[in-house]
């Protein structure tokens, strides 16, 4: 007799039921809707990107506290000149959120008081995440 076979969302073959996982969150239980390779390259692309989005935010820090340094240098100053201030790198126009793992916009990143930096997951991550939370708390 045959197994049943479904087709991965990801890579679009057909495989036996076997390669396809329960999904994590799911009741009554289901399989997931891509095969194991392509969940495993997904997860493997998915960490890369993210490692990648940590050292951007890295450096946008650095970027950050050489300016805040650089303001608080000039006001101490008493010669206001421009030429006295060093040119600063800029910030980036697009960051990658480690949520969805999307370029965003920089404006789609909230600022953070207590760092000086600006959030890991874009306005509507957070969002989603807030609603997901709230409708979980409600039912729990």
């Amino acid at each position: 007799m045959d197994q049943p076979t479904r087709t991965c969302t990801g890579c679009h073959h057909t495989y036996p039921i076997s390669q396809f996982r329960p999904h994590r969150a799911s009741n009554p239980p289901r399989l997931t809707r891509q095969c194991l390779t392509c969940r495993l390259n997904h997860r493997i692309a998915t960490r890369r990107i993210r490692a990648a989005a940590r050292q951007e935010r890295a450096a946008i820090m650095r970027i950050l506290s050489q300016r805040s340094a650089a303001a608080a240098a000039a006001a101490t100053s008493t010669t206001n000149t421009s030429t006295d201030l060093p040119t600063l790198p800029q910030l980036p126009s697009e960051l990658t959120c480690l949520d969805c793992c999307r370029e965003r916009s920089i404006s789609e990143f909230q600022p953070v008081r207590a760092t000086g930096g600006l959030t890991n997951q874009c306005i509507s991550c957070r969002l989603r995440n807030g609603r997901r939370r709230r409708r979980r708390r409600r039912q729990g």
